[in-house]
């Protein structure tokens, strides 16, 4: 089934994890097709920040939760995969394992990142976008990862 989750307007002012997914079915996982961000920031002078692609071995403390939404309007299953993001402050970070993508990302702009090649992850993993640096302004931006089960 063709999902996907959205972060909207999220105020990054710090590293962290802007949307973390869980592929919560204990028979299969999800396959990540793409992901992006997009920003409004406002300082066309700031520097790239490093953005990545993470498995997360533990959901962290705190996040908000994020319904991903199916695209597939023919298959009438509802979504084993959950959703956390940053519109509740994670009071502690989720844990990072592998990096599976890794980009530069200019608050201004967007980065949308369609795959060569798709991502699997397993059932039971969190794949997560995160924030690897601060930014020197705070910049609001949407960022989405759009996955199958």
């Amino acid at each position: 089934m063709h999902a996907k989750a959205t972060r909207e307007a999220a105020s990054v002012s710090a590293a962290g994890t802007l949307l973390q997914l869980f592929a919560a079915d204990a028979k299969r996982g999800m396959k990540i097709i793409d992901f992006g961000i997009y920003g409004q920031g406002v300082d066309n002078l700031g520097k790239p920040l490093i953005m990545q692609l993470v498995i997360q071995t533990t959901a962290g403390t705190g996040g908000g939760t994020n319904t991903p939404k199916k695209l597939s309007r023919n298959n009438a299953d509802s979504l084993d995969t959950t959703a956390l993001d940053d519109s509740t402050v994670w009071s502690a970070e989720p844990t990072d394992s592998d990096i599976l993508h890794e980009w530069l990302w200019h608050p201004q702009g967007g980065k949308e990142q369609p795959l060569v090649k798709e991502y699997d992850i397993k059932s039971g993993e969190r794949v997560a976008i995160r924030v690897m640096e601060t930014p020197g302004a705070a910049v609001v931006c949407s960022a989405y990862i759009e996955f199958e089960e």
